[in-house]
């Protein structure tokens, strides 16, 4: 039996023919790709040059931190001895106490003359961080004794903005600003033994009664 071949059904020489020009695509598109990088995604990353690391000298960096030191005193000169950046024994951790004090002075023929001189005591507590403030004159031992009855900020940066607008308002009402200390807070113990040794030691009144009378 003999099957009629079909005019349009490829022959068997020509499919050989056929895979070999799919294959000849196939390479030219390879190489098109290869010579373009076309597949060749390159990370942003790899773009940058690589950076030798940068040194410093001690020198160098000193004279930066001084002039940073000195830039951020220009910022606020109201406040030249903010409680939160001032350094005591090489360290900020330490409960310090601030004495603002302030003289009005007034014309007179001779001159100026000293009118009024106030203080305002600020005190940090070693219990809660909060800040004891007292205006007008108190001795320092009996500050520490009383700072718990005294009006309180919540902490140094509160005392340092408050601090700030106290010094402006002072000037603007004709105080001088003349002398802002910050000192290590005295310990307890230490005000306690003087105070005790204050006590202990008795006044001249008392000596000469305890001659007249043994």
């Amino acid at each position: 039996m003999v099957v009629p071949v079909n005019a349009s059904s490829p022959s068997i020489s020509a499919q050989p023919l056929a895979d070999q020009m799919i294959l000849k695509r196939f390479s030219k598109i390879e190489m098109v790709t290869q010579r373009h990088k076309l597949n060749h995604k390159k990370n942003k990353v790899d773009d940058y040059p690589v950076r030798k690391p940068m040194s410093y000298s001690t020198q160098l960096l000193s004279s930066h931190l001084s002039n940073a030191l000195i830039n951020e005193e220009l910022k606020d000169p109201n406040n030249p001895n903010p409680m939160s950046k001032s350094l005591i024994g090489g360290s900020m951790n330490v409960c310090k106490t601030r004495a603002l004090t302030f003289l009005q002075t007034e014309r007179r023929v001779q001159g100026n003359v000293p009118k009024a001189r106030n203080r305002l005591m600020m005190s940090e507590k070693q219990n809660d961080g909060t800040v004891a403030m007292q205006y007008g004159d108190i001795d320092d031992n009996d500050f520490q004794f009383l700072e718990d009855h005294m009006p309180t900020l919540p902490n140094i940066y509160y005392v340092d903005l408050f601090g700030a607008q106290f010094i402006s308002l002072m000037i603007r009402e004709g105080y001088q600003h003349i002398d802002d200390q910050v000192r290590p807070k005295p310990t307890a113990s230490l005000a306690s033994n003087t105070q005790s040794n204050a006590s202990a030691v008795p006044s001249s009144g008392m000596t000469t009664e305890m001659k007249q009378y043994p």
